[in-house]
């Protein structure tokens, strides 16, 4: 079962936080949040099971893009985590699909090895090699009893048996199978060695067992050794297809989506898909049972400290299975994103991310496949008119906040004397979006604008 998290970034110190705002954007594995004013972000519902991954931001300011990304981190299992900072500057490409080497594996004693070599590629088709831990590579074995794997892509034969090696590097990931063939005892002849039946709960000594079928999935428990599936579970990854099924259709029965499209080879089945080639954009109109977009409603408030509010939508699709939701909040996933006022409310249709116009309210309509949603908002601007001599520079200095107004209890943003002077000097006009502010010897009054 895929664990989830929720990833949290806290402030950190101003020269780096100063760098993220409100017109940032940070992705994680594909999950979009929009940053706070403060540089601050909260981004939940992040796999745990993806190993080392970056947080990246992309940042639209006075009609200029730039962009930036953390170190790597590792998501923990069912918890919160505070990132390293994301840096502007520079961000690095993500590497589409992984290859790796050699192919198949085959180890014929205890403690043999093997060593790995994988390879990145990248959307504009260079490569780049990424065998080592240092690179943000992950590895996983489906068996470490048969065959472990180092953090570097070394391999170790323990056991007789198959298993599947994964390795994950940014999202993107790559799968080979490895064998160990040991030249132990087999008692009975049957093709399992001792050891393996032993450990499997056979009778070394019953050549019989080895071709009955232990789960009733069509392959016999000889045939379940060599491929590496569990012979007492008739589905081995839980993708819906029992082990014999998958054999007969050519997908892998230790992997639940075999041809890495996001959507398991039983529903893929189910819906006459192919679970063999990559078909999302015709599968997943068969394949979804519902679609849910987040938030159904939203207010944008604009002023002169937040003069490009937007919102990030989160765009998620439930497969037919029950079990398996999608990511579809990228227009690189099919989900189509329109306005009905563009003046109030314009959007960002590959990214999903609606910007604050003009005062007024819009309805956004999102459509994937044959499927709908809508959402809701309003967009409001409030602004302080600063009259000449509104600013005391002589008295400010003594006290270097806006507070509200004495006996309010609600709590409202603090702006330093220097912001407002800064403010005041830029424009007439100003904001700080609430009511009446006093300063050390002068008031300043919300208007509407």
């Amino acid at each position: 079962m895929t664990r989830r998290v929720t990833l949290i970034a806290m402030l950190a110190a101003l020269p780096l936080w100063a760098q993220l705002n409100q017109n940032c954007t940070v992705s994680v594995l594909n999950r979009n949040v929009q940053v706070n004013a403060d540089g601050s972000w909260v981004l939940p519902n992040i796999p745990a099971n993806s190993g080392q991954v970056k947080a990246r931001a992309t940042c639209v300011q006075n009609g200029i893009t730039t962009s930036g990304e953390s170190a790597f981190f590792t998501v923990p299992v069912n918890g919160a985590v505070n990132l390293p900072d994301i840096v502007i500057g520079s961000a690095s490409q993500i590497p589409v699909s992984l290859t790796l080497t050699p192919t198949p594996v085959s180890l014929a004693s205890i403690g043999q090895t093997a060593q790995l070599t994988v390879t990145a590629i990248y959307p504009n088709n260079t490569t780049k090699n990424v065998t080592n831990a240092s690179t943000g590579t992950n590895y996983t074995t489906s068996n470490p009893a048969i065959v472990s794997i180092s953090p570097n892509g070394l391999l170790t034969a323990a056991a007789s048996g198959t298993v599947v090696i994964q390795a994950i590097n940014d999202g993107a990931s790559g799968i080979i199978t490895a064998r160990v063939t040991l030249a132990s005892a087999d008692t009975d002849g049957d093709g399992i060695p001792d050891s393996a039946e032993i450990q499997l709960g056979m009778d070394p000594r019953n050549p019989v067992d080895a071709q009955e079928d232990f789960d009733r999935d069509g392959l016999t428990n000889l045939q379940e050794f060599n491929l590496g599936t569990d012979i007492r579970k008739a589905d081995t990854d839980g993708d819906g297809l029992q082990d014999g099924n998958e054999v007969t259709l050519g997908t892998n029965p230790l992997l639940p989506d075999t041809d890495g499209d996001g959507i398991p080879d039983g529903v893929e089945v189910t819906k006459a898909c192919n679970p063999l080639v990559n078909d999302f954009a015709i599968c997943l109109p068969r394949a979804m049972q519902s679609f849910a977009v987040t938030p159904t409603t939203f207010s944008l408030t604009v002023n002169a400290l937040n003069p490009l509010t937007s919102l990030q939508f989160s765009v998620r699709g439930t497969l037919v299975d029950g079990k398996t939701i999608l990511d579809l909040t990228s227009n690189s996933r099919g989900t189509n994103y329109a306005s009905n006022n563009l003046s109030a409310c314009t959007l960002d249709v590959v990214r999903g991310v609606v910007f604050a116009g003009s005062n007024g309210n819009c309805t956004i309509t999102i459509t994937n496949s044959t499927f709908s949603a809508t959402a809701t908002g309003t967009v409001s601007s409030y602004f302080l008119r600063v009259t000449e001599g509104s600013v005391d520079t002589r008295r400010w200095p003594r006290s270097p906040w806006f507070r509200p107004r004495t006996g309010d209890t609600r709590r409202w943003p603090r702006f330093s004397y220097r912001e407002v002077v800064a403010l005041a000097e830029a424009t007439e006009y100003w904001s700080i979006g609430g009511d009446t502010f006093r300063g050390a010897s002068k008031e300043l009054r919300m208007h509407p604008n």
